[in-house]
């Protein structure tokens, strides 16, 4: 299962519209073809990344009439401890700082 996969789909929505961008697909249909890119490269553990950009068609400060790209690319990304770290456990620090989200 793709952790937070709503929730990041949500997200790269939101940035979309900020950018004035127009998503060719639901979210429904980014979820449905994430988990599939998944099963289809059988990635146990690892990192998917949906893109939407703009195309070349045009170069401007403004270019609303490009068209719009989607992709997503998954592949396996494994872990950043060793075994023995995994099995002995890590330490973990958590900072005072809080970051305020306004949305």
């Amino acid at each position: 299962e793709i952790f937070k996969l709503k929730e990041h789909t949500e997200r790269l929505f939101y940035s979309a519209k900020r950018m004035g961008i127009e998503v060719p697909y639901s979210q429904k249909e980014i979820n449905e073809a994430c988990n599939k890119i998944v099963n289809i490269q059988k990635v146990q553990n690892g990192y998917v990344r949906p893109l939407i950009w703009r195309g070349s068609e045009m170069m401007a400060i403004s270019a609303q009439k490009n068209k719009i790209h989607v992709a997503i690319a998954a592949w396996e990304w494994g872990s950043y401890f060793s075994k023995e770290n995994l099995q002995k456990g890590i330490r973990v620090k958590t900072s005072s700082y809080n970051k305020h989200f306004v949305k």
